[in-house]
């Protein structure tokens, strides 16, 4: 008679600050604190990183894997996303996971892209020179 006793594996994925939105510019990266969270009974070993971003952009972990987490543990991770240069303002999602001894755990983030701010920068500029330009031919040619 042989008795084996197992342990239960829970993985979970989540922000450190519980907040599921970030946000940042094209062509930049932006840093999230995220946490590994072993809610089992046994160890979860080989733990992994992957990212379902959009096309283009990079998502990086740091560290980029680990040997284990033990049961009640939290690890902190980092994950480093950095949208297209030519990302264009608005909302997108990315997903992060997070595998280890055949449990997952995923996180979707919402990344909100914004516009440059020398995009901004050259608005302003085009329309102090169009208000000028109106200054200027009031100026010369008055009431006639």
């Amino acid at each position: 008679l042989t008795v084996e006793i197992r342990g239960t594996l829970e993985l979970a994925l989540e922000t450190a600050n519980e907040r599921l939105d970030t946000r940042g510019s094209a062509g930049s990266s932006t840093s999230v604190e995220l946490l590994v969270r072993n809610d089992g009974t046994a160890p979860i070993e080989n733990v992994t990183f992957s990212a379902s971003p959009p096309s283009g952009w990079e998502v990086t972990f740091q560290p980029e894997s680990f040997p284990a987490v033990e049961p009640g543990g939290l690890v902190p991770v980092t994950a480093s996303i950095r949208p297209s240069g030519d990302a264009v303002a608005g909302d997108y999602v990315v997903s992060l996971t997070t595998t280890g001894s055949g449990e997952t755990g995923t996180v979707e983030m919402r990344f909100a892209v914004g516009a440059s701010f020398r995009w901004g920068l050259v608005g302003v500029l085009v329309i102090v020179a169009a208000v000028a330009a109106l200054g200027l031919a009031f100026r010369r040619y008055g009431r006639r």
